[in-house]
């Protein structure tokens, strides 16, 4: 799942974030908020309570890496970002055919979406090929040695531009704890058609490292160094 920004405009409006680790008892807010942003992704379509699980995934494993970006007033979930250790994802996608046995047949039934991915799993399954996470993992072009993966970045419209903080927060406080946890490296994958996305990690220090069937790989050193 390639990480993505959505279009950042200006806005005089916008409402003050703060950004923090984020909790257990975020992870309905952190649902909404990647929903609302990335509606036609696979995840998304599985609805609120399996897009909670994918990030309890991340909060539970000792790798993972999670921050929020919280309303200043309310404390609501406005943004959030999520990575660390690479097969975290992969991990939880594998578990899910166990896990939501029923929610994905029942959504498979009649989200087209959700039907292809399962399909596909299923194909890979019996022809003794790799499924789409695993094949994603297989063409990374990853670093050596030890590094991150940023997985999800997001921040909800109504918090983008106009200097109410959000993504380059996320992405600051991202690159500080994967430093600090000892990664040398973080690399994300975005779709090459987003050109903004591509825009805003370059400004922030990440290079192409590869292109690949409409997917740009960029890589960043967690150092101060860009």
């Amino acid at each position: 799942m390639p990480s993505a920004m959505t279009e950042t405009r200006t806005n005089p409006q916008v409402r003050q974030t703060e950004v923090r680790p984020a909790k257990f008892a975020d992870l309905k807010g952190m649902a909404r908020c990647h929903r609302a942003c990335f509606p036609d992704q696979f995840i998304s379509r599985m609805g609120l309570r399996f897009t909670a699980a994918f990030y309890r995934e991340y909060l539970d494993h000792p790798d993972g890496l999670v921050f929020v970006a919280v309303d200043a007033e309310t404390g609501e979930v406005a943004g959030l970002v999520a990575g660390g250790e690479p097969e975290i994802r992969a991990e939880f996608l594998r578990a899910a055919k166990r896990r939501f046995p029923f929610s994905l047949l029942w959504r498979a039934i009649w989200d087209s979406v959700v039907r292809s991915r399962v399909l596909g799993a299923l194909r890979g399954a019996r022809g003794g090929q790799a499924d789409p996470v695993e094949r994603e993992s297989a063409e990374w072009p990853a670093p050596p040695g030890r590094w991150a993966k940023l997985q999800v970045i997001c921040v909800d419209a109504a918090y983008r531009g106009g200097g109410g903080g959000g993504a380059a927060q996320l992405m600051e406080r991202f690159r500080q704890a994967c430093r600090h946890a000892g990664y040398p490296t973080m690399d994300l994958s975005v779709y090459t058609d987003n050109a903004r996305a591509v825009a805003f990690y370059r400004k922030g220090g990440w290079n192409v490292v590869r292109q690949t069937d409409g997917t740009t790989f960029m890589r960043r050193p967690t150092g101060d160094e860009q």
